[in-house]
């Protein structure tokens, strides 16, 4: 706790922060990261921030969360989440905030997100406001449900060019992406 107080005071001292990358911090009380997380308020101009690897759990998806949406700008590009031991219910509390903030790329990856907690950050995929272009879900997609959950999120978006996760799905998940690529309801609406 006294080492979130100091990096907290950091943060708010620091007039032209652009990036915060944390990498491998271990957040497991309620408060810690709330605090850093009220400091990173005060930074407008934040263009990437960066948690990989770092163990936030639900109190930090929450407070995260909050922070993203209180931003008074839209000035975040790029949110790296990648191993931070995000469950379903830690992605719920954060998609606001990822709505409000709308970043350009955001990586998931290593999480421990299901097809239910997919069909959270599907709400945002569908947003007509949705302007991600990459998103990155390495170790993620570990099944089906997975994959569909997602491919459903992705059927209206019209924002996103990169999708990456390297898991091996069946026939059924490859089935679900490739309906979004390919419309059979006309030889004109396919895609090569």
């Amino acid at each position: 706790p006294e080492c979130a107080d100091s990096i907290a005071s950091v943060i708010g001292q620091c007039k032209h922060v652009n990036n915060l990358f944390f990498q491998r911090c271990t957040f497991r009380f309620s408060g810690v990261f709330a605090k850093i997380a009220v400091a990173m308020n005060s930074k407008p101009q934040l263009e990437q921030l960066s948690l990989q690897r770092s163990n936030i759990g639900r109190d930090g998806c929450a407070a995260l969360g909050t922070t993203l949406e209180c931003l008074e700008t839209r000035s975040l590009t790029k949110l790296d989440l990648s191993y931070c031991a995000i469950d379903d219910d830690g992605l719920q509390t954060l998609v606001a905030g990822i709505a409000h903030c709308n970043p350009l790329h955001l990586c998931l990856s290593g999480n421990f997100i299901s097809a239910a907690g997919l069909g959270y950050l599907s709400v945002y995929l569908e947003s007509e406001s949705c302007c991600l272009e990459e998103l990155i879900l390495h170790g993620v997609i570990s099944g089906d449900d997975e994959a569909e959950a997602l491919a459903d999120g992705l059927k209206s978006n019209e924002s996103v060019k990169h999708l990456r996760f390297y898991e091996d799905i069946t026939a059924v998940g490859r089935s679900a992406f490739a309906r979004l690529l390919c419309d059979t309801s006309s030889i004109n609406n396919t895609y090569s």
